[in-house]
């Protein structure tokens, strides 16, 4: 049976590369909607209390941990990379599950 999991990115776009940010998530946002990813959250950070000040969160939870990882390697996310590289300052990716 596969394992569930939950995506949780952080994010800090880059104010001079906004095109490329709104490219890299019109592109990624199929990709893992085609993976069965459920409603995605997506938050606008409106207060740090302790961290480096990032300005965007997403939490999706996906059935299956493989083929979310699969994904990711897959030529076809591998040739969003550099869109995604010059749409953020930074940008952390996790995929997490149980402890």
């Amino acid at each position: 049976m596969p394992e569930a999991c939950t995506l949780i990115a952080t994010a800090v776009p880059n104010p001079e590369n906004m095109a490329d940010m709104q490219a890299y998530m019109q592109t990624a946002n199929p990709l893992f909607e085609a993976l069965g990813g459920g409603a995605a959250t997506r938050s606008k950070v409106s207060e740090v209390v302790c961290g480096d000040g990032t300005a965007i969160v997403l939490v999706m939870e996906f059935p299956d941990k493989e083929k979310l990882s699969a994904m990711f390697a897959s030529a076809e996310y591998q040739a969003l990379v550099p869109v995604r590289n010059r749409g953020f300052k930074s940008i952390n990716i996790w995929i997490t599950g149980p402890m």
